[in-house]
């Protein structure tokens, strides 16, 4: 790929794909590393990538899970962070769980196009020729099915 495409792409998703990948590794200098590889492995694609976003976050999945199963790291933590930690656990599995069953009741009107953009990282453009409805519309529908999940949300998340 031409490297003035990848500096660009660089510039726009270095810092959301670092966030993204510490999320998980809570290790900076490991997170830099492999984002460091995702733009490596960008540079030397030979192929045409039609969803880049879904690409650079797909490689950047595969990268940590790669490191997390070739690095199987033990921490040993006191009583209290443990609990703490459970208690985090608990908490993200129960907002998962809300978020998973919110998105399955949003109608079905919203639902598709929601999960095309949101989850899978489809361009609006792409979603649009695969319904071959106009641009504005996907765009309109996902908006909406935010809005419907962020007012379903609300009130599940401040119990949580």
């Amino acid at each position: 790929m031409d490297k003035r495409i990848v500096e660009k792409v660089f510039n726009e998703y270095r810092n959301v794909l670092l966030f993204f990948v510490n999320s998980f590794l809570r290790d900076k200098d490991k997170s830099q590393d492999i984002v460091q590889e995702v733009f490596m492995r960008l540079y030397k694609e030979k192929n045409e990538i039609y969803n880049l976003k879904g690409w650079l976050f797909k490689v950047a999945k595969n990268l940590v899970i790669d490191d997390l199963r070739r690095n199987k790291r033990f921490v040993y933590l006191d009583e209290e962070t443990e609990i703490e930690d459970e208690n985090e656990n608990l908490k993200r599995n129960r907002l998962k769980s809300i978020l998973k069953r919110e998105v399955e009741n949003l109608p079905k009107i919203y639902k598709d196009f929601f999960i095309l953009r949101d989850v899978e990282g489809y361009s609006y453009e792409e979603i649009a020729r695969k319904f071959k409805v106009p641009l504005g519309t996907v765009k309109t529908r996902v908006f909406r099915a935010r809005i419907y999940l962020r007012e379903k949300l609300k009130n599940e998340l401040r119990k949580i």
